[in-house]
């Protein structure tokens, strides 16, 4: 039973409310009640030679396949899990490379458009012009200066590199190791997730 999917999944899950999962996988078989009083009748049959009921071995088996579900269901939830967390960490990378690089070089405004009907041929009904809505204007963006003015102690205005363009560029290049980094698993499921949003 795999309860994280990496398709889907959007946070990464702690080691304790994996645990808390499969502790609850356990206890649907074998309630906490059941569960005690299973073990004082185990311990009789370690200590004092008592024979468990035909009831009683099947419950006991029943809670040993359960177990051992919830063990591999664990196992399989923590591999998910790392691969949930690295491609989150991709998929950011991914944002960040976008906003970076826009605010390092800027972009041109967009001017607005008009709508544009559609249009069929009189004689066929063929559409030759696809209707598109009007779209707003879109402005421009200032690409970030690598160096700017400002008055020293002295009150005299000298040049000084921009601190905000040299960390951007600090950011742009960390976020491009990640995905430099990133295995053919992480990528490809990245890809995935990203044609589910698009359904």
């Amino acid at each position: 039973m795999n309860f994280i999917d990496p398709l889907t999944c959007n946070v990464i899950w702690t080691e304790k409310q994996i645990t808390k999962r499969t502790e609850l996988m356990v206890q649907k078989t074998l309630p906490p009640k059941e569960e005690m009083i299973l073990n004082r009748k185990l311990r009789a049959v370690t200590e004092d030679g008592y024979e468990l009921s035909p009831s009683e071995q099947v419950l006991l088996e029943e809670s040993k396949a359960a177990m051992y579900a919830a063990q591999q269901a664990g196992i399989e939830a923590r591999t998910q899990n790392e691969r949930v967390r690295l491609v989150l960490t991709y998929e950011q990378a991914i944002r960040d490379q976008a906003a970076l690089i826009l605010k390092i070089n800027g972009r041109d405004a967009i001017p607005a458009t008009d709508e544009i009907p559609e249009e069929r041929d009189p004689e066929t009904g063929e559409i030759i012009q696809e209707y598109s809505p009007a779209q707003p204007a879109i402005p421009g963006i200032e690409p970030l200066p690598e160096i700017i003015e400002r008055p020293d102690e002295f009150g005299i205005t000298v040049t000084v590199p921009n601190r905000d363009y040299i960390e951007a560029i600090d950011n742009l290049a960390a976020a491009e190791a990640v995905i430099a980094e990133a295995s053919e698993d992480t990528i490809s499921l990245a890809q995935q997730r990203g044609s589910q949003h698009d359904l």
